[in-house]
């Protein structure tokens, strides 16, 4: 999961989330996907009230169709990655 947040591929990382937890779809909508929707609009919130700001969320919130970038995106907002990571292995 390290190596494909590093490498920002998106699709991976869902990818080997869905797999690592290997929930009942249903426990899975309302730990995630249920929960994002709130987490986009305090995003949405932050970006209008403030001149910067920081908010954490889990890897899992981030990435999928129903995750919180796509919901910033659909909303007109431009999201962009952002790498910060220096290859510890050189």
């Amino acid at each position: 999961m390290e190596t494909a947040w590093k490498q920002g591929d998106a699709k991976k990382l869902d990818a080997l989330i869905s797999e690592t937890f290997k929930e009942p779809v249903k426990l899975q909508r309302k730990r995630r996907e249920d929960r994002n929707p709130k987490m986009a609009e305090a995003v949405e919130r932050l970006l209008k009230d403030s001149e910067s700001g920081f908010m954490a969320v889990g890897a899992a919130h981030l990435v999928g169709k129903k995750g919180i970038v796509e919901i910033l995106k659909k909303k007109g907002l431009e999201v962009k990655q952002i790498k910060v990571f220096a290859d510890v292995n050189k």
